[in-house]
């Protein structure tokens, strides 16, 4: 699968359908829910592409930076999960934080 590279600022909530969104969000706190608000942690391009920024991003925030993720300690547990099986299809080790959150 095809890994982007471009600049995640390049990249806003408003550039994503609701279904587009949900699907490159990593928290779920309503799965069914199009409110965008409700998905949370995006890692990929509207049109599905794995974005290595995204991901960086993702685990800056999942480990507190700006203000960190508003959510449930298991949906973070999660994440975390699914962001080191990101980070090894990129080829690189997740950080230390996240290592812990997903232990």
């Amino acid at each position: 699968m095809p890994i982007s590279n471009k600049p995640w600022s390049q990249f806003s909530q408003s550039d994503y359908t609701p279904e587009q969104w949900r699907r490159a969000c990593l928290i779920h706190i309503d799965p069914n829910s199009d409110n965008k608000a409700d998905h949370k942690l995006p890692v990929r391009e509207p049109d599905g592409t794995l974005n290595r920024n995204g991901v960086h991003a993702a685990a800056a925030r999942l480990a507190g930076a700006g203000g960190g993720v508003d959510a449930p300690a298991e949906q973070k547990h999660r994440a975390a999960r699914a962001l080191t099986r990101l980070y090894h299809e990129l080829d690189e080790e997740p950080p230390e934080s996240i290592r812990r959150l997903a232990e």
